[in-house]
């Protein structure tokens, strides 16, 4: 009798847990707070300080946190929440996951074969030989088409449609799950692991593109993949990966310098608009609204971004000129060298040649975004 009053669940306490997954909108609390269900609770404690520790700036997950935490640290409360609440949150949040990520591929795919064709025309020009620093971009794409062939670029967009939302998605589920094991989704650890895994399953699937648009003639896509991305050596067939573990670190800190400058023209948006608001008198302030324009915007997003696009291009012009047997840099060259290089040789205009298929690239994403903007933040 006195265990059974030790262990007598309320309602009071009933409905501090739904509040905790319901109310606090922690979900599954397990997986929230970044433990299996069968530790024990001084794992789970230790596994809460240490998460704790990277919110001690952001009340609001250190509230929510705490929630979890009351009731997965309390014995009665959470024997009540695995026998009555674990499984069918467990069902709950997969369903979800599952519909979201179906969501994902399909906007994924489409978005990807709308780009397809930009994307193609702006490495076209970023990978143009030294040859044709002084030819304008229509001349440049106008050679390329003619070279190649209707069958050759059918064949990129072939690629470019289904690669990205069949490798990539596959490399990128394999690894979330690999990710989730060793570390806690809202750390600052988990969140530089997703933006490396992000890029990483774009670049298995992109950098090969890029060599394939400049040897669509006379390879196939997975001799590009072995002859060229990977380096096969022509005598011993053996693979560089050292090369290519080197490119793919030098174009992720490309990526990383790219997405720092979005999120600066993003912050001078929000800066531009706190503005506007304290001063609401001011035409200067007024006027400089216009940022948050798609069209604005996206012309500020193409002259920040078109040069480290162009840059990042050149790797995979340095590995096909390889394969060709033409004299080229080492291919583990950083992109400030790359950088310097291609001024030195095709002019500063170079880095913007692409800029209106640049800008054609964002406003599209943009308006992406635009139209999926509500339904983002409803689910979060």
């Amino acid at each position: 009798m006195k265990d059974t009053q030790i262990f007598q669940i309320t309602q009071e306490d009933v409905d501090k847990i739904i509040y905790a997954f319901d109310g606090c909108q922690c979900g599954e609390l397990y997986r929230f707070l970044g433990v299996k269900k069968e530790y024990t609770i001084d794992k789970i404690a230790l596994t809460y300080k240490e998460i704790r520790s990277n919110f001690e700036n952001d009340k609001m997950t250190l509230e929510r946190l705490d929630v979890a935490y009351s009731i997965i640290s309390d014995k009665r409360l959470r024997d009540c929440y695995d026998k009555n609440f674990y499984n069918e949150l467990v069902r709950i949040e997969l369903e979800y996951n599952q519909s979201i990520s179906k969501r994902n591929n399909a906007l994924l795919s489409m978005v990807g074969t709308a780009l397809a064709p930009l994307e193609m025309v702006s490495v076209i020009i970023h990978t143009a030989p030294n040859s044709s620093s002084s030819v304008s971009s229509m001349k440049i794409l106008q050679s390329f088409f003619k070279n190649n062939g209707f069958l050759s670029v059918g064949k990129i967009f072939l690629a470019q449609a289904v690669l990205p939302s069949t490798i990539g998605i596959l490399v990128q589920q394999q690894l979330y799950r690999l990710k989730d094991k060793f570390a806690y989704p809202f750390s600052k650890t988990g969140k530089i692991t997703d933006e490396i895994i992000n890029y990483f399953s774009s670049f298995i699937v992109i950098f090969p593109i890029e060599c394939y648009v400049q040897t669509v003639k006379y390879l196939s896509f997975f001799e590009v993949i072995k002859k060229v991305v990977l380096c096969q050596d022509g005598v011993t067939g053996k693979f560089n990966f050292k090369n290519l573990a080197h490119t793919f670190i030098s174009s992720f800190g490309i990526y990383v310098l790219s997405k720092t400058l979005r999120i600066g023209v993003d912050k001078l948006e929000g800066y531009i608009e706190s503005k506007s608001v304290e001063n609401p008198n001011s035409a200067i302030w007024r006027n400089a609204l216009l940022i948050k324009s798609v069209y604005v915007k996206s012309i500020l997003m193409s002259l920040v971004l078109a040069p480290l696009e162009a840059i990042n291009s050149q790797y995979s012009y340095l590995y096909v000129q390889r394969y060709l047997g033409n004299p080229v840099q080492i291919l583990t060259n950083n992109p400030i060298s790359l950088a310097v290089d291609l001024v030195k040789t095709q002019g500063f205009k170079k880095l913007y040649k692409s800029l209106p298929f640049s800008y054609l690239i964002h406003l599209l994403e943009g308006f992406v975004y635009s139209f999926l903007k509500g339904d983002l933040e409803y689910s979060e």
